[in-house]
């Protein structure tokens, strides 16, 4: 019998109803925000609640964290200036591929068991726990193509995937399975927000040749890594206006909000100033430091697969954003090397 992956909003409704008879626990208020966002936003086809507070609120809140930031600004900034992509947003025309839920599911496992059996045993893990309940494919929205929602207090994995008709559909399930794999190994690993999408993103790049090859689908693997290239690109530009912006508010904090956002204004566009309220700094940054460190593993894997996939399992077992430049120094490691050699090759690749 075929397997039904569904997860219940009656089921998340009764974690919710449960977390928050016991929130004065710290772990399980953390818990409790966070199912209570995720029932939100499927409720909104995973549209993020506008922040009607405005930026300057957020600027505010980001304020304090602003200089752990500021130390991988200029990584990223090299990143963004560099490599022969010009930097607007691409939706690639992929090539139609059907694959069942359980299909997806399976194929992914076949993926993970090629790459060891550390990664496997963790994923077969999750699938023994009541996976069926615990995966969701949902229809493609704007919003998102998927996401790893885990509750630490409960141990609660669970993975929403978009249910696309193309490439994106395994490799994106491959990268929230990398999250799930990730937290089996080492739970204290999904509170680092700055690298902990490092190792999901390298999951998707080799995914992308994996399923490429499997399916024979030409160069789709391409078309798919060109298009995370297009996105991270754009969240770079956005982190670096984030940037703009906090260097204006940290002159004029001492003004009133309308002030500050008048400041604002005058250097940037309105409807940029007011878009950008709905994002905080951790979520601008979340991905441009781990893309860089997936881009140095997946051109390592490509000439060392064992030594690559080894450094991902000390960075999931070991890395912070406090260790995680020595840890990958120690292996000779470092961001940036690689980059704008990979962007190029894809381009050139591609015709673009």
């Amino acid at each position: 019998m075929a397997k039904n992956y569904k997860i219940r909003m009656e089921y998340l409704k009764q974690l919710r109803d449960m977390f928050e008879n016991y929130v004065d626990d710290f772990m399980v208020a953390r818990d409790y925000l966070r199912i209570d966002m995720l029932i939100e936003r499927l409720e909104h086809d995973f549209q993020q609640e506008a922040n009607n507070d405005g930026i300057v609120e957020q600027l505010e809140e980001d304020y304090p964290y602003w200089g752990d930031f500021r130390k991988c600004h200029p990584k990223i900034k090299r990143f963004y200036n560099g490599g022969l992509y010009f930097r607007e947003a691409v939706t690639p025309n992929f090539k139609e591929v059907k694959l069942s839920d359980e299909d997806t599911v399976m194929l992914t496992r076949e993926f993970f068991s090629k790459q060891g059996e550390f990664f496997v045993k963790h994923f077969d893990d999750f699938l023994e726990d009541d996976s069926e309940e615990h995966i969701d494919f949902f229809e493609p929205t704007k919003y998102s193509s998927g996401e790893m929602v885990y509750m630490h207090t409960t141990g609660d994995k669970f993975i929403f995937a978009a249910n696309y008709a193309n490439i994106v559909k395994p490799t994106a399930f491959a990268h929230e399975a990398q999250h799930v794999i990730d937290n089996e190994a080492n739970p204290e690993f999904f509170e680092n927000n700055v690298i902990r999408e490092s190792t999901a993103m390298f999951m998707e790049l080799i995914a992308t040749d994996y399923f490429n090859e499997l399916l024979g689908l030409g160069n789709q693997n391409l078309l798919r890594q060109f298009e995370i290239l297009s996105i991270v690109k754009m969240d770079t530009r956005d982190a670096l206006i984030r940037d703009k912006m906090l260097r204006i508010y940290k002159k004029t904090n001492h003004l009133t909000p309308a002030h500050i956002y008048k400041r604002l204004t005058k250097r940037l566009s309105k409807d940029y100033v007011d878009c950008m309220a709905d994002y905080s700094m951790y979520q601008l940054y979340n991905y441009q430091i781990s893309y860089l460190i997936a881009i140095e593993l997946y051109t390592l894997y490509q000439v060392d697969r064992d030594k690559a996939l080894n450094i991902l399992i000390d960075i999931i077992l070991n890395g912070t954003p406090h260790n995680i430049f020595t840890l990958l120094a120690k292996y000779g490691i470092s961001l940036n090397k690689h980059s704008h050699q990979y962007e190029d090759e894809l381009c050139l690749k591609l015709g673009i």
